[in-house]
């Protein structure tokens, strides 16, 4: 498991549920967490390192000292409020924009136990859980951009398209 980066297509692969008898989950949340704090992230989701599956984590102050969150199989059920704020994204270095999401969330999702769990989520954790979210049903930063944003950041982007045409990789 590695952090991919735009425009992989493996960013836009249709995610699966994850069941109990995932192989290897534990491992590969630990590999996530790992991933998430090596590149200063507060959140991760299973296709940014390739996993199509539908599960991701958050850690708002990105060093464990507010516990992990593993979201598996999450729904967001409810939604209400907006707020525009600036957000970034792991599988986008060094983009930065702003965007309208819900201000408050209702989150289910499985918790270890596979139990369960709903959350209430405002603020900070609820821009996290939506945009972690997105990535789970192929929305992208670059599709929440506005087409301005899109413009004033192409260099940025450009790079990132080329990076990836010259890492020579076939995914």
């Amino acid at each position: 498991m590695e952090l991919i980066y735009y425009p992989n297509p493996l960013l836009m692969k249709t995610t699966r549920p994850i069941t109990r008898d995932e192989p290897d989950l534990d491992a590969k949340i630990e590999r996530m967490i790992e991933i998430m704090y090596g590149n200063d992230g507060i959140g991760l989701a299973g296709p940014q390192v390739g996993w199509n599956s539908r599960l991701f984590i958050i850690d708002l102050q990105g060093n464990g000292s507010d516990g992990i969150h593993v979201f598996r199989n999450p729904r967001i059920l409810s939604s209400s409020g907006t707020a525009t704020e600036a957000e970034g994204c792991l599988s986008f270095p060094g983009l930065y924009v702003k965007v309208k999401r819900n201000r408050d969330v209702v989150v289910e999702y499985e918790d270890q136990n596979f139990d369960t769990c709903q959350m209430s989520c405002n603020g900070l954790m609820a821009r996290a859980v939506q945009h972690e979210h997105d990535h789970l049903e192929n929305i992208l930063l670059v599709h929440r951009m506005s087409h301005t944003d899109k413009i004033k950041n192409r260099h940025l982007l450009d790079g990132l398209k080329e990076r990836h045409s010259s890492s020579g990789k076939s995914d």
